[in-house]
């Protein structure tokens, strides 16, 4: 509550355990696990994930039921009710603009549909709840007049010649953040959009079981290949659960957990190696999200 309270807007990426912002980087003169490298402290400050808000709001938005499970309910995170607001609103204000997206590239900035989808999440969720609380809410009205802009801008700009959802209005390519979102948003999960999206994703950016951000073909002017990614791999896992796709879940599931403990990002896709210079909170939250997805399926 404190942090998204005291936050500036837009909401950071990162902040501390104490809900400061992070450092800039350094680079102190220490061996990377296995020699990786560079080692890095803190974070490049300025990036801006638009997705953010939608993620924060959905958390918000499920705590604000309550015990009972209404909208409208009392909620642990109740308090933090005017912040998401404001935070809302920054995103009905900013949405059309480019941002550096969940896997926070630094350049060139895109349109996102990932983000899109997210920002119409926050948009519609607290809506919703406003107008439970209150059925004249004029902000409610506001937030869905916009929720109903970006999915229009969702439908002429997000979709790829295939069907599915794509990474940006500028190429067909996919994005692994779009399995976290698309069974989330205004499409019904058993529409063929949905189901082209997790399809189009996992046959173009699968290794294995494993899974990559996004394709290599999509500019990001970072210097180096890219390895599989655990977070997105265990996105992979939960977007397969939410569709009822079992047996698929449980297998990629079960690559990730092979690994053994989730000390880092990616995955050296020849000998399975784990590298990276900090444990990621990303890729530990989203094993946890996977786990509790499985618990829902048969075994």
């Amino acid at each position: 509550r404190t942090s998204l309270a005291e936050a500036d807007l837009p909401w950071p990426a990162w902040l501390d355990a104490n809900g400061q912002p992070v450092p800039e980087p350094s680079e102190p003169p220490y061996p990377g696990w296995r020699r990786s490298q560079p080692v890095t402290f803190g974070r490049v400050p300025g990036r801006e994930d638009l997705g953010l808000t939608g993620a924060v709001a959905a958390a918000v938005g499920a705590s604000m039921r309550g015990p009972g499970g209404r909208p409208g309910d009392p909620g642990a995170l109740s308090a933090a009710r005017p912040a998401l607001g404001a935070a809302v609103d920054w995103v009905a204000d900013h949405w059309r603009g480019p941002d550096n997206g969940r896997w926070e590239i630094e350049r060139p900035l895109r349109w996102y549909v990932a983000g899109r989808v997210e920002a119409w999440i926050a948009l519609d969720g607290l809506a919703r709840l406003a107008r439970a609380a209150h059925p004249l809410d004029l902000e409610a009205v506001s937030w869905q007049a916009e929720s109903q802009k970006i999915y229009a801008w969702l439908e002429r700009e997000g979709v790829a010649a295939d069907g599915g959802l794509r990474i940006d209005p500028s190429s067909d390519e996919p994005d692994a953040a779009l399995l976290s979102v698309a069974w989330a948003g205004p499409w019904a999960r058993s529409s063929r959009l949905v189901s082209a999206t997790v399809d189009r994703v996992l046959e173009r950016l699968s290794f294995g079981d494993l899974l990559y951000r996004y394709s290599d073909r999509v500019a990001d002017e970072r210097s180096g290949p890219d390895y599989p990614d655990l977070e997105a791999s265990l996105l992979a896992v939960k977007a397969l659960a939410e569709l009822g796709r079992w047996d698929e879940a449980h297998e990629r599931m079960e690559a990730v957990t092979a690994l053994g403990v989730v000390p880092g990002e990616t995955a050296d896709p020849v000998s399975g190696d784990m590298y990276g210079d900090f444990p990621a909170s990303g890729a530990a939250l989203a094993l946890v999200d996977a786990a509790k997805a499985l618990e829902h399926g048969p075994r």
